[in-house]
């Protein structure tokens, strides 16, 4: 039974803290990073999707016991479907919170159609600042391409009043697992991956 109970605890950690990354931060994070994308990259998905369903199109005609509707028909599904995932999706998935969690070995990032995993022993530090007007919570990695990685804290914890997110209590947290304070930490570009 004991094995078995810790068998469980190593793959779902317990819940130290959880809170909603701010709605305004996540859109403003989400503005920065289509700034840097190149502009030919939705076009070009679309491009993609559509010639992908074309094809699915065209193999399905290979099939003597269907009957697939006409070329242009097809082409209009196609392109409408392509321009919809690319440019329509995100902005379902942008009516998603966001959300963030620090479990006992790790922290666990859920944005939009993805979930983040940062294991403490792949931090090199952390620290509590400002971006975009938010209070955020800095981490630097160990790994070689060092970036900076943003979690949105609701922005009443900068004022001290917020019930939910101490980030006293984070910090302490954050030191009793080993991990460092970048008290003036240097600034690090940002890349690509």
């Amino acid at each position: 039974m004991t094995s078995t109970v810790g068998m469980w605890r190593r793959i779902f950690p317990k819940k130290r803290f959880a809170w909603k990354e701010p709605k305004y931060f996540v859109r403003a994070e989400n503005a920065e990073f289509a700034a840097r994308r190149p502009w030919w990259v939705k076009p070009g998905l679309c491009l993609l999707v559509s010639a992908l369903l074309i094809a699915n199109w065209s193999l399905a005609r290979l099939n003597p016991d269907k009957q697939p509707p006409a070329f242009s028909v097809a082409f209009a599904v196609a392109l409408g479907g392509g321009i919809v995932l690319v440019y329509g999706l995100p902005s379902l998935f942008a009516l998603i919170p966001s959300c963030t969690e620090l479990r006992e070995d790790r922290i666990i990032r859920f944005r939009h159609p993805s979930v983040q995993f940062l294991k403490f022993k792949e931090v090199e530090s952390f620290e509590f600042t400002t971006k975009h007007g938010f209070t955020v919570l800095r981490i630097v990695r160990k790994s070689l391409k060092r970036r900076e990685l943003f979690l949105g804290v609701a922005p009443e914890v900068f004022l001290g009043v917020a019930p939910e997110v101490d980030t006293a209590r984070v910090s302490v947290f954050f030191e009793s697992k080993g991990l460092n304070i970048a008290r003036c930490p240097e600034r690090l570009p940002l890349s690509g991956t």
